[in-house]
């Protein structure tokens, strides 16, 4: 999953901090966790999240 949001970061040319922001998390933990392969997968909410913000990605991801 780690490839999943490093595509999505460079895609939407936001920083892990401003796509939290973005998605409406609290918090950027959850994204970095991603990114340091800390949690394995996305949940099914927070891909609702980032695919209803940036519905192109079904498209192009």
């Amino acid at each position: 999953m780690t490839e999943v949001i490093a595509k999505v970061l460079a895609y939407t040319k936001l920083n892990a901090k401003q796509l939290a922001e973005r998605i409406g998390l609290d918090r950027p933990q959850a994204i970095y966790d991603i990114l340091k392969g800390k949690t394995k997968s996305i949940s099914p909410a927070m891909a609702n999240k980032i695919l209803s913000v940036f519905p192109e990605l079904i498209v192009v991801g």
